[in-house]
């Protein structure tokens, strides 16, 4: 994008949930920014921004507001087509073009800007460094990795990023994007959930650590919290054993997934609802 020189340009964050609008008064197109640094939105995300007011537009409909360019700006690529009207930018996109800025021209702040030109760097770097697609070819490990990163505090932030690797290399197996849902705690977790055709709960699987768990929700009202885990395991063992069988998964992570620690026939649980 170009533009003649705008006499001003308004900027906002944080604007009733746009992460960045920019106005170059007077001149199109206005853009509106999604920054993501650990983790990818899904369609369905973006598409929801586009009906949000913006200072240029306060009611539009969900195509997004008009000569308006909205653009997804992240550290890892989607896997999945971007709804219309985004685009994508990646961080080393964002890196190449503040090359080309010279900050002798940019007086007070041009110290911010080489502090924050130098960050960006590093964040391509440590993405590089931790996506999973570098290589397919080896176990998925987060631990050993996190343990190998300068991390200063932001372990479950590196976990996330890897995480969000992970379900990016998830994606590309499938034809329609599934919503994974990602956490950056505890050495990062990835899950996915799905609604049962019976309006038994959720359905679904959670990778964790080295630990990955299939697991049902047992909604009924009447076998909710503690008490009740007994009822909703002899419902799972009766109608949904066929789901929990491991073999597959367990013949791609080896040894990357913790030996169990139950017998078969013995559920887990934690409440309200759910046994795995």
């Amino acid at each position: 994008m170009s533009y003649p020189s705008p006499d001003r340009i308004d900027a906002g964050r944080e604007r009733r949930h746009l992460d960045i609008v920019i106005d170059p008064v007077g001149a199109h197109p206005k853009v509106v920014v999604e920054n993501k640094l650990y983790s990818i939105p899904y369609p369905a995300q973006l598409t929801k921004y586009n009906a949000y007011p913006v200072p240029w537009s306060s009611s539009h409909g969900d195509e997004g507001a008009v000569e308006t360019r909205y653009v997804l700006l992240s550290l890892m690529a989607p896997s999945f087509p971007l709804p219309p009207p985004w685009v994508h930018v990646t961080y080393r996109d964002l890196a190449d073009a503040l090359a080309h800025v010279d900050e002798g021209h940019l007086g007070r702040t041009s110290d911010l800007f080489v502090r924050y030109r130098a960050l960006v760097h590093r964040l391509v770097a440590l993405a590089e460094a931790v996506d999973p697609a570098q290589a397919l070819d080896e176990q998925f490990s987060v631990v050993e990795v996190v343990a190998q990163m300068p991390g200063g505090g932001l372990d479950g932030a590196i976990a996330k990023l890897r995480f969000s690797g992970l379900a990016q290399a998830v994606q590309a197996h499938f034809t329609h994007p599934k919503e994974l849902e990602l956490d950056g705690a505890r050495g990062g977790r990835i899950s996915y959930w799905r609604r049962l055709a019976d309006n038994r709960g959720g359905v679904g699987w959670q990778f964790q650590e080295n630990q990955l768990r299939l697991q049902i929700t047992v909604e009924d009202p009447d076998l909710q919290g503690k008490g009740n885990e007994a009822a909703r395991a002899a419902i799972v063992e009766a109608e949904h054993v066929e789901y929990f069988d491991h073999s597959q998964v367990e013949a791609i992570l080896g040894s990357e997934l913790r030996s169990k620690t139950y017998t078969p026939g013995q559920w887990n649980h934690f409440n309200p609802d759910f046994a795995y």
